[in-house]
């Protein structure tokens, strides 16, 4: 029985072309409504059923994310897709707060990624109906088949066959405790086998492991006729291959799909496709079906590749000891070109592999997670809760500073981590004129309270604790290079030299020119006593 959808979106250009993006007939889906706003959608919802809705985030009257929480608090388990132009991070973040199933962009927006959000949906509603595949007799196991060294002989109905080569990449971050139920034992991948013969009919050879957390399967379709023929065939065979190993793996994979081929000679290229696709889920999020053309069409500012050779460089320099050159590297990771939605995606994934690198050192140098993280544990929900990338920069710098230390001070042990946080942008942007508003607002916490805590544990408040920067940065000018009051007033964001003598004068008791004098006898006599 197909599923209905009602499309909510003010823009009716975008309502036509989503009516016209798949050819509906083909799918389990069909249109049932569309609205141009959220009242009215609501409304109808009231009273009628609807299985999966699709809406926009910025509407007039209503916007999305309003809509969603009136949905959500009328039926919790509703199924909703985001279909925006948005690709702000914030947007993103606050709509998968609310439970919805997926969040695509308009402009980027594939056949396969609406089927494999629609698909979604649909298996979290209901058991799949399981129809057994073609199966031809091929007797050489896919092991056999992916070794280039090997040579070997198909019969005729096996190189007329139809397929589609799976690659299973788990997800399971290292540094969880779930990582201990998502072990690719020998017995955990003969069980999935077993259950694939039993109800896919697809042979126990077919299925092998390759590397130390992926899995390749080659599985058989009837021949299709058509592009989305295709997508929808994978998307479904996929849909019921995740529902058998989600059932007996404790932990979420990605599922990259090559394109279709007939006979296997190919099969070695159409291998490297569907691996390929797997590693962009740095962008398209983790626990889904991607498809190898769907990647390339959309990814052209970052390379995954580069992403693990620049992580892989991180942990050299880690090994070695180098934490100066491993938080450079770091930075430079999290800087690279990336935006909105997709940026959430890579962020995630990028904070689960630097903290496995940083959990590691932690372990293996017998450091205290109390004093590296302020917590005994990893707290890992700590980077969701940042909203650009400088703060997860900062947070990182913060944590990587402490490994270096080692041997912390009392004084210090004692801040918490949003005080060592305030702390670091305080001592990389003083110059710039940060103020209280500026930290808060970084750190995504209210000013009061970030001035309370400040004031609690270090004694100051933030405006002194910037003014002793300055002073001391004014000393030590005045003491070395040859600046004029009005270039260090410029250099330290005051507002003029008459400022800065006025706040020197008021905390050290005498006025720069002064100080300066005096420094310059003190210099004058140690020279003398020297000589």
């Amino acid at each position: 029985m197909k599923k209905s959808i009602i499309i909510i979106d003010d823009e009716m250009p975008s309502r036509e072309s989503l009516k016209t993006f798949l050819a509906w007939e083909n799918t389990d889906y069909y249109i049932l409504r569309e609205f141009d706003n959220g009242p009215e959608a609501i409304e109808f919802y009231n009273h009628n059923k609807v299985d999966i809705i699709i809406t926009d985030i910025q509407m007039p009257t209503m916007d999305g994310l309003t809509l969603i929480k009136i949905v959500k608090s009328i039926n919790k388990q509703q199924d909703i897709i985001v279909l925006s132009c948005h690709e702000k991070f914030s947007y993103a973040r606050e709509a998968m707060r609310y439970g919805v199933n997926d969040y695509l962009i308009k402009d980027m927006l594939t056949e396969e990624d609406l089927l494999e959000a629609l698909n979604k949906s649909n298996r979290q509603q209901e058991d799949l109906v399981v129809e057994k595949t073609p199966n031809t007799s091929l007797n050489l196991s896919i092991e056999k088949l992916l070794d280039e060294k090997d040579t070997f002989d198909c019969p005729p109905e096996v190189e007329a066959g139809y397929y589609v080569l799976f690659v299973i990449a788990f997800d399971v971050p290292m540094v969880t405790q779930d990582a201990m139920n998502c072990d690719m034992d020998f017995e955990s991948i003969e069980k999935v086998r077993n259950a694939l013969e039993v109800n896919l009919g697809i042979t126990r050879e077919r299925l092998a492991q390759k590397g130390n957390r992926q899995w390749v399967l080659l599985t058989e379709m009837n021949q299709v006729s058509s592009q989305l023929k295709y997508i929808y065939d994978s998307q479904s065979m996929a849909t019921r291959v995740r529902k058998i190993i989600s059932e007996m793996m404790f932990c979420d994979f990605t599922i990259g799909i090559s394109r279709g081929f007939k006979g296997i000679s190919d099969i070695i290229h159409r291998y490297e496709e569907a691996s390929d696709a797997c590693k962009y889920r740095v962008f398209l999020g983790e626990n889904k079906n991607i498809f190898y053309n769907t990647v390339f069409t959309q990814m052209t500012n970052f390379n995954p590749n580069r992403l693990d050779e620049m992580i892989d460089k991180a942990h050299k320099y880690m090994e070695a000891g180098n934490l100066k050159a491993m938080l450079d590297t770091v930075e430079s990771i999290y800087l690279e070109d990336i935006k909105g939605f997709m940026q959430y995606n890579y962020i995630r994934y990028v904070n689960a592999r630097i903290i496995s690198l940083l959990v590691d050192y932690i372990r293996r140098n017998d450091l205290s997670y109390g004093w590296v993280f302020g917590k005994d544990f990893i707290p890992l929900n700590e980077l969701d809760d940042h909203n650009t990338i400088e703060e997860i920069i900062a947070w990182f710098s913060t944590i990587i500073k402490r490994i270096m230390e080692q041997n912390p001070s009392e004084e210090e042990q004692d801040y918490s981590l949003r005080v060592l946080q305030t702390i670091q942008l305080i001592n990389k942007h003083y110059t710039e004129g940060i103020q209280l508003t500026d930290l808060s607002q970084r750190l995504g916490i209210h000013k009061v309270y970030l001035s309370r805590i400040f004031k609690e544990e270090t004694g100051k408040n933030v405006t002194q604790y910037i003014q002793e920067l300055k002073i001391n940065d004014v000393k030590k000018m005045l003491t070395g290079a040859n600046q004029s009051i009005q270039e260090i007033a410029e250099t330290l964001n005051y507002s003029s030299p008459q400022q800065l003598s006025s706040v020197f004068k008021k905390e050290t008791g005498m006025t720069p020119k002064a100080y300066k004098k005096l420094m310059f006898g003190k210099l004058v006599k140690a020279s003398k006593l020297y000589s």
